[in-house]
């Protein structure tokens, strides 16, 4: 029988102005994922700060720590669809789906 691979997130992140996003990391196994949360969905479904009021992303910084389970759970949930081509994937606006009770897709997924 085969060992189920695991995926596990890393602590570090950082915020990407070029991409307007929060970059943190996964491994799936020994790959290695790159995984970005953009502006938009923070500040859609996070209340994170926008744009102008927030160059340096520290919004959105603060926005990812304080989210930072269900954010890992919508990342896991896309892998699980993508695969992460070329070793990234990105979570968007697109990505934030409300679920039965308010609360996202993502989360409905974990409780059942």
């Amino acid at each position: 029988m085969q060992a189920a691979v695991v995926f596990e997130f890393e602590v570090p992140r950082a915020f990407v102005s070029d991409a307007q996003s929060v970059l943190f990391f996964a491994h799936h196994g020994a790959r290695p994922l790159r995984c970005y949360v953009t502006r938009q969905a923070l500040v859609a479904r996070f209340g994170a700060s926008d744009a102008q009021s927030d160059e340096d992303g520290r919004g959105c910084l603060q926005a990812y720590d304080e989210h930072r389970e269900e954010i890992r759970a919508l990342a896991w949930r896309k892998f699980q669809r993508s695969r992460a081509p070329g070793g990234a994937l990105v979570i968007d606006a697109d990505d934030i789906v409300e679920g039965p009770a308010g609360g996202t897709a993502a989360a409905a997924a974990r409780h059942g």
